[in-house]
């Protein structure tokens, strides 16, 4: 009965936060959106034989999730620094 109350709060709170995401309109992609799509993976193609893409998307996610996670340690070390009497 509490956990339920619980979710329902949390379930509120959510939904009142994306409100404002809601209210707009929806998105519409213009038209040249698919041809720019097809004209890249043409040109990614000629790349591909040198460097595979897939090499080069795990080095991007490698690089991005350090980049996260060195943002994550200095947030954390910030958060200690603000706590009274940590010094």
């Amino acid at each position: 009965m509490i956990s339920t109350a619980i979710l329902y709060i949390l379930s509120a709170l959510l939904f009142t936060l994306t409100l404002p995401f809601r209210l707009l309109p929806d998105v519409v992609l213009p038209d040249g959106v698919a041809e720019a799509i097809s004209e890249a993976s043409g040109s990614l193609a000629g790349l591909n034989t040198i460097v595979p893409i897939d090499v080069l998307l795990n080095v991007f996610k490698a690089v991005i999730l350090l980049e996260i996670g060195i943002l994550a340690f200095k947030g954390l070390n910030w958060v200690i620094r603000k706590i009274p009497g940590v010094n």
